[in-house]
């Protein structure tokens, strides 16, 4: 997904935390004017669910509400195309459920490589979380590609059970500062397949190229932004707790978290 340039020197100034516990009333709005998210909701949930049932698929899942309308959300309320996003969830997640788990306490604690990924603690203009991957952390001895997917995909599916990421979307930085033919190595059509389906991503080139994208008030320093090594804290602390929550989730998907 292409994200558009922000004129972060004009109307779009406020900034969100991350962590939120609500929705605000304009967030609402947006949701259904740009996702079409309207009062025929429940209607297009319960088309979707008769949908799935019936399935070769999907038939026999019991997925929930919340999960669903994240498919829904991202498909504009298109049910075919909410359809085809979802049998491919199911498909890999048959295919590769180990990539699904998480990991033990211990692994994230004392494997430095796991802390290429932090969460930024403040949102860009448009309500997005700002996610950071330094690449050049990633000990491909330590940690196999296997293992950095089966990570990422933890963090995706977290950080898409917050309704404010559902409606606005993710940032993600691909540092790739420090890195070089490994790396490239890891990149087969598999790999790039299973991401493609996964996530969307959008890359940055330079530091100055960051500023149209986002303000510096959310991006730490060592993108010549405001924010100190110890607001990013607050990051690895969610990965923490989006880890231990990732244990009970089963491919029926999980409620949002508020």
């Amino acid at each position: 997904m292409e994200f558009q340039s922000l004129n972060v020197t004009s109307e779009n100034t406020d900034v969100l935390p991350f962590q939120m516990e609500y929705l605000p009333d304009y967030m609402l709005k947006k949701c259904e004017a740009e996702l079409k998210e309207t009062l025929e909701k429940e209607k297009k949930l319960l088309a979707f669910r008769n949908i799935l049932e019936d399935d070769v698929i999907t038939s026999g899942i019991n997925f929930k509400e919340d999960f669903l309308i994240q498919y829904l959300r991202h498909s504009k309320y298109d049910i075919n195309k909410a359809l085809k996003h979802l049998r491919n969830y199911v498909n890999i997640r048959r295919k590769k459920s180990h990539m699904f788990e998480s990991f033990t306490e211990k692994y994230l604690s004392e494997l430095l490589s796991t802390n290429f990924f932090n969460v930024v603690p403040k949102r860009s203009p448009d309500g997005c979380a700002i996610a950071i991957l330094q690449l050049d952390k990633w000990n491909m001895k330590h940690l196999t590609i296997e293992q950095f997917i089966q990570l990422h995909m933890m963090y995706i599916m977290q950080l898409l059970r917050d309704q404010m990421n559902q409606i606005n979307g993710l940032r993600i930085i691909f540092d790739f500062k420090g890195t070089g033919l490994p790396l490239i190595k890891m990149c087969s059509p598999q790999n790039l397949y299973i991401c493609n389906h996964m996530i969307l991503v959008y890359f940055h080139s330079t530091n100055e190229d960051l500023f149209e994208y986002f303000p510096p008030s959310v991006l730490p320093t060592m993108y010549g932004g405001e924010l100190l090594e110890s607001d990013m804290e607050q990051g690895f602390s969610w990965i923490r707790n989006a880890n231990n929550e990732q244990r009970e989730n089963t491919v029926e998907g999980q409620p949002n978290i508020y």
